[in-house]
């Protein structure tokens, strides 16, 4: 658990290559066409997060009864496209965790207490991240 950050974000091990995907700021999926959903939500957000530059972060679990799930605009097989007004669009996993651990302590320190998250469906992402993915890892 990424803790520390107070998002409630599970890291999951990614490893897997998916040279099939052309890169996300590339992509129908991402913007082009998509609806974009924008939610504010409190931390921490109730989400596991998983991903690469080429998929993008998906959500891959909405924890029951957190932020996210309450606001039923989340669900799995998301991509997030900005936190609080950062694109994370083409990021590696890692560079994209860390615009999203920022912008949560951005909103820690701000009067809202809500972080941004701009999201699209990644249906297709989601579903080669399922199939490259380890059963016990599902």
């Amino acid at each position: 658990m990424l803790e520390g950050a107070g998002l409630g974000l599970n890291k999951f091990p990614t490893g897997v290559d998916h040279p099939t995907r052309a890169a996300a700021g590339n992509t129908p999926e991402f913007g082009g066409g998509q609806t974009l959903v924008k939610v504010g939500l409190q931390l921490p957000v109730g989400l596991s997060l998983d991903g690469d530059a080429h998929l993008g972060l998906l959500v891959t679990h909405v924890r029951p009864g957190g932020p996210a799930a309450l606001s039923k605009k989340v669900r799995v097989g998301m991509a997030i496209v900005s936190a609080n007004g950062i694109s994370i669009v083409g990021m590696d996993k890692d560079a994209a965790m860390t615009v999203v651990k920022q912008a949560s302590e951005q909103t820690k320190a701000s009067r809202t207490g809500l972080i941004q998250l701009i999201l699209t469906d990644a249906s297709n992402q989601y579903a080669a991240y399922l199939a490259a993915i380890s059963p016990e890892q599902k």
